[in-house]
């Protein structure tokens, strides 16, 4: 069983999860809702706040790009050393259970 703990931590861990994502998708209809709006000029509050949530995206897509790569990466690494494990440890007289007599 998972105990309290665990229970807190994945309750936490989907906290987090929904408010990456819906960071992600407010920002992305607070930019398309806004794309074509009235300039201002240099001090325009909108094109600042665009700016913030574009950062913010691209942001995001970097950390999903290199948590993508290290997932990749740990089971690539997981599946190689299981196979040379299988190809080391795989026929011998003990896993056969043979009698060595002499």
């Amino acid at each position: 069983m998972c105990g309290r703990n665990g229970i807190k931590n994945r309750i936490i861990a989907a906290a987090a999860v929904a408010a990456v994502l819906a960071i992600m998708l407010f920002s992305a209809f607070f930019i398309a809702e806004h794309v074509e709006h009235d300039c201002t000029g240099e001090d325009c509050p909108i094109c600042a706040c665009m700016q913030l949530c574009e950062g913010l995206l691209r942001g995001l897509e970097t950390c999903l790009t290199a948590c993508a790569a290290a997932f990749a990466a740990v089971t690539a690494a997981t599946a190689s050393i299981s196979s040379f494990d299988h190809f080391f440890a795989g026929n011998t007289p003990v896993s056969r259970k043979v009698r060595l007599n002499n």
